[in-house]
Protein backbone atom coordinates (compact mmCIF):
# COMPACT_ATOMS: atom_id res chain seq x y z
CA UNK A 1 0.00 0.00 0.00
CA UNK A 2 1.35 3.61 -0.86
CA UNK A 3 2.32 5.87 1.81
CA UNK A 4 -0.25 8.68 1.95
CA UNK A 5 2.00 11.96 0.57
CA UNK A 6 1.46 15.37 0.00
CA UNK A 7 3.85 17.20 -2.52
CA UNK A 8 3.77 20.99 -2.37
CA UNK A 9 6.44 23.26 -4.58
CA UNK A 10 6.49 27.34 -4.91
CA UNK A 11 6.58 28.51 -8.45
CA UNK A 12 9.00 31.63 -6.74
CA UNK A 13 12.35 31.49 -8.28
CA UNK A 14 11.50 29.21 -11.24
CA UNK A 15 12.14 30.00 -14.84
CA UNK A 16 10.87 27.99 -17.73
CA UNK A 17 14.28 26.48 -19.48
CA UNK A 18 14.51 24.83 -22.83
CA UNK A 19 16.76 22.20 -21.88
CA UNK A 20 14.21 21.09 -19.48
CA UNK A 21 10.99 20.83 -21.71
CA UNK A 22 12.72 18.18 -23.20
CA UNK A 23 12.34 15.99 -20.64
CA UNK A 24 8.15 17.08 -21.17
CA UNK A 25 5.56 14.82 -23.47
CA UNK A 26 4.98 17.23 -26.51
CA UNK A 27 1.51 18.07 -25.54
CA UNK A 28 2.62 19.29 -22.01
CA UNK A 29 5.17 21.47 -24.14
CA UNK A 30 2.89 23.11 -26.04
CA UNK A 31 0.14 23.18 -23.43
CA UNK A 32 3.19 25.58 -21.80
CA UNK A 33 4.14 27.44 -25.08
CA UNK A 34 0.68 28.24 -25.92
CA UNK A 35 -0.28 29.43 -22.50
CA UNK A 36 -1.48 33.33 -22.77
CA UNK A 37 -0.50 34.54 -19.48
CA UNK A 38 3.34 34.27 -17.65
CA UNK A 39 2.18 33.42 -14.67
CA UNK A 40 -0.29 30.12 -16.50
CA UNK A 41 3.03 29.14 -18.86
CA UNK A 42 5.14 28.80 -15.15
CA UNK A 43 2.08 26.64 -13.17
CA UNK A 44 2.06 24.61 -15.85
CA UNK A 45 5.56 24.33 -16.34
CA UNK A 46 5.85 23.64 -12.69
CA UNK A 47 3.03 21.20 -12.45
CA UNK A 48 4.67 18.87 -15.17
CA UNK A 49 7.94 19.20 -13.53
CA UNK A 50 6.56 18.28 -10.30
CA UNK A 51 4.49 15.70 -11.43
CA UNK A 52 6.93 13.80 -13.60
CA UNK A 53 9.13 13.61 -10.33
CA UNK A 54 6.50 12.18 -7.97
CA UNK A 55 5.13 10.05 -10.39
CA UNK A 56 9.23 8.66 -10.69
CA UNK A 57 9.02 7.52 -7.31
CA UNK A 58 6.17 5.20 -7.86
CA UNK A 59 8.13 3.91 -11.33
CA UNK A 60 5.97 5.81 -13.22
CA UNK A 61 6.60 9.22 -15.69
CA UNK A 62 4.24 11.93 -17.60
CA UNK A 63 4.31 9.69 -20.39
CA UNK A 64 2.04 7.15 -18.49
CA UNK A 65 -0.62 9.61 -17.35
CA UNK A 66 -3.77 9.75 -19.58
CA UNK A 67 -7.28 11.67 -19.07
CA UNK A 68 -10.69 10.92 -18.76
CA UNK A 69 -13.38 12.21 -20.38
CA UNK A 70 -13.39 14.93 -17.30
CA UNK A 71 -10.17 16.04 -18.24
CA UNK A 72 -9.03 14.21 -14.99
CA UNK A 73 -5.22 12.53 -15.19
CA UNK A 74 -4.82 9.26 -14.46
CA UNK A 75 -2.86 5.88 -14.36
CA UNK A 76 -4.36 2.42 -15.37
CA UNK A 77 -2.71 0.39 -12.72
CA UNK A 78 -3.86 2.29 -9.56
CA UNK A 79 -0.93 5.26 -8.56
CA UNK A 80 -3.80 7.29 -7.49
CA UNK A 81 -2.64 10.98 -7.57
CA UNK A 82 -4.25 14.67 -8.35
CA UNK A 83 -3.02 17.51 -9.50
CA UNK A 84 -3.92 21.44 -8.38
CA UNK A 85 -2.55 24.70 -9.19
CA UNK A 86 -3.24 28.53 -7.71
CA UNK A 87 -1.03 31.86 -8.12
CA UNK A 88 2.45 30.50 -7.58
CA UNK A 89 1.82 26.97 -5.62
CA UNK A 90 1.78 23.66 -7.31
CA UNK A 91 0.26 20.50 -5.41
CA UNK A 92 0.33 16.90 -6.21
CA UNK A 93 -1.50 14.40 -4.11
CA UNK A 94 -1.02 10.41 -3.88
CA UNK A 95 -3.30 8.84 -1.85
CA UNK A 96 -3.60 5.21 -1.02
CA UNK A 97 -7.32 5.07 -2.59
CA UNK A 98 -9.07 7.73 -4.77
CA UNK A 99 -8.15 10.79 -4.37
CA UNK A 100 -8.99 14.38 -5.14
CA UNK A 101 -6.87 17.91 -4.05
CA UNK A 102 -7.12 21.42 -4.68
CA UNK A 103 -5.11 24.55 -3.80
CA UNK A 104 -6.32 27.92 -3.53
CA UNK A 105 -4.74 31.34 -3.03
CA UNK A 106 -6.71 32.94 0.00
CA UNK A 107 -7.54 35.84 -2.01
CA UNK A 108 -8.17 33.54 -5.68
CA UNK A 109 -11.81 33.20 -5.99
CA UNK A 110 -13.50 36.26 -7.53
CA UNK A 111 -17.13 36.99 -6.51
CA UNK A 112 -17.95 36.66 -10.74
CA UNK A 113 -16.31 33.05 -10.12
CA UNK A 114 -18.48 32.08 -7.00
CA UNK A 115 -21.43 33.21 -8.22
CA UNK A 116 -21.15 31.52 -11.40
CA UNK A 117 -19.76 28.02 -9.86
CA UNK A 118 -21.40 28.50 -5.81
CA UNK A 119 -24.27 30.04 -6.62
CA UNK A 120 -27.15 29.95 -3.88
CA UNK A 121 -24.82 27.32 -2.21
CA UNK A 122 -25.91 26.82 1.24
CA UNK A 123 -22.27 25.98 2.45
CA UNK A 124 -21.48 29.80 1.95
CA UNK A 125 -23.00 30.93 5.23
CA UNK A 126 -20.90 28.13 7.05
CA UNK A 127 -17.75 28.54 5.37
CA UNK A 128 -14.75 31.05 6.55
CA UNK A 129 -14.86 32.53 3.24
CA UNK A 130 -15.76 32.04 -0.52
CA UNK A 131 -11.88 30.78 -1.43
CA UNK A 132 -12.03 27.84 1.78
CA UNK A 133 -15.27 26.62 0.33
CA UNK A 134 -13.97 26.56 -3.24
CA UNK A 135 -11.13 24.44 -1.98
CA UNK A 136 -12.85 22.07 -0.33
CA UNK A 137 -15.58 21.43 -2.47
CA UNK A 138 -13.00 21.25 -5.50
CA UNK A 139 -10.81 18.58 -3.81
CA UNK A 140 -14.71 16.52 -3.34
CA UNK A 141 -15.73 16.74 -6.94
CA UNK A 142 -12.11 16.01 -8.25
CA UNK A 143 -12.18 13.04 -5.92
CA UNK A 144 -15.83 12.03 -7.31
CA UNK A 145 -14.54 12.66 -10.40
CA UNK A 146 -17.05 15.09 -12.25
CA UNK A 147 -15.43 18.32 -11.39
CA UNK A 148 -17.52 21.46 -11.12
CA UNK A 149 -19.71 19.62 -13.81
CA UNK A 150 -21.56 17.51 -11.25
CA UNK A 151 -25.72 18.03 -11.74
CA UNK A 152 -27.48 16.70 -9.24
CA UNK A 153 -30.68 17.87 -7.05
CA UNK A 154 -28.57 16.51 -3.81
CA UNK A 155 -25.83 18.98 -2.51
CA UNK A 156 -23.71 17.34 0.48
CA UNK A 157 -22.34 20.01 2.90
CA UNK A 158 -18.41 20.33 2.17
CA UNK A 159 -17.92 22.36 5.44
CA UNK A 160 -18.10 18.54 7.18
CA UNK A 161 -15.01 16.34 7.55
CA UNK A 162 -16.97 13.33 6.34
CA UNK A 163 -19.33 13.63 3.54
CA UNK A 164 -22.14 11.18 2.38
CA UNK A 165 -22.76 10.71 -1.27
CA UNK A 166 -25.03 8.26 -2.81
CA UNK A 167 -23.78 4.88 -0.80
CA UNK A 168 -20.15 6.16 -0.48
CA UNK A 169 -18.20 8.34 1.76
CA UNK A 170 -16.02 11.02 1.52
CA UNK A 171 -13.38 12.29 4.08
CA UNK A 172 -11.88 16.27 3.62
CA UNK A 173 -8.68 17.23 5.15
CA UNK A 174 -7.09 20.24 5.58
CA UNK A 175 -3.64 21.29 5.08
CA UNK A 176 -2.34 24.55 6.85
CA UNK A 177 1.39 24.03 4.88
CA UNK A 178 1.16 27.77 3.72
CA UNK A 179 -0.12 31.31 5.54
CA UNK A 180 -1.73 32.52 2.27
CA UNK A 181 -2.97 29.27 0.88
CA UNK A 182 -5.79 27.00 1.58
CA UNK A 183 -5.16 23.12 0.89
CA UNK A 184 -7.62 20.43 0.84
CA UNK A 185 -7.33 16.54 -0.19
CA UNK A 186 -10.48 14.44 -0.08
CA UNK A 187 -10.28 10.94 0.01
CA UNK A 188 -13.32 8.15 -1.03
CA UNK A 189 -14.15 5.53 1.78
CA UNK A 190 -11.26 5.89 4.01
CA UNK A 191 -9.36 8.48 6.03
CA UNK A 192 -5.41 8.85 5.69
CA UNK A 193 -3.10 11.49 7.14
CA UNK A 194 -0.91 12.79 4.13
CA UNK A 195 2.72 13.03 4.91
CA UNK A 196 3.83 16.97 3.41
CA UNK A 197 6.80 17.17 1.34
CA UNK A 198 7.77 20.60 0.11
CA UNK A 199 9.94 20.52 -2.93
CA UNK A 200 12.18 23.54 -4.13
CA UNK A 201 12.62 24.21 -7.97
CA UNK A 202 16.36 23.21 -7.20
CA UNK A 203 15.36 20.13 -6.44
CA UNK A 204 13.12 19.50 -9.31
CA UNK A 205 16.11 20.64 -12.13
CA UNK A 206 18.78 18.43 -9.82
CA UNK A 207 16.14 15.78 -10.52
CA UNK A 208 15.95 16.08 -14.34
CA UNK A 209 19.20 17.08 -15.25
CA UNK A 210 20.60 13.93 -12.90
CA UNK A 211 18.39 11.73 -15.42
Amino acid sequence: MMNPMLYVCSTEGIKIKDDLLRFLPENRVTRIQKALKREKALQLYTSALLTGYVLNSYGKSLRDVMYDDMGKPYIEDGVNFNISHSAGVVIVAVGAGKVGADVQHKTGVSEAAARLFLGNDPDLELAEDRAYLWCRKEAFLKCLGTGWSLKTEEKPSVMKDTVCFGEEQYYITDYGVMDDYYISVCEKNGRDRFAVGEITGNELELFYRSA
